[in-house]
């Protein structure tokens, strides 16, 4: 999104079973402004302006989804990332 300009509050739910993201429809005809839901194939995207804490989007997300996603903000994506490219190469 192109107002996700601060890594640490833009969020990534991932989930092992990506069907699991189908059930997000209903949260994503909400309106969570300024907050924002995306949903691709292998995982969603929150952003969380405000921040992650204070977050009803972040809140309603756990609630329908529970342990069966694990979400990790951007920041940390992006070591996750480095880390396997310098183990990889």
């Amino acid at each position: 999104h192109a107002a996700a300009t601060e890594p640490s509050r833009l969020l990534v739910a991932f989930t092992g079973e990506p069907a699991t993201l189908a059930e997000l429809a209903p949260l994503r005809q909400a309106d969570w402004t300024p907050e924002r839901l995306q949903v691709g194939k292998h995982a969603a995207y929150a952003w969380c302006p405000r921040g992650i804490i204070d977050s009803r989007l972040m809140l309603a997300l756990g609630r329908l989804l529970g342990d069966r996603v694990t979400t990790r903000n951007w920041a940390t994506v992006g070591k996750i990332d480095a880390m396997l490219r310098d183990t990889a190469g």
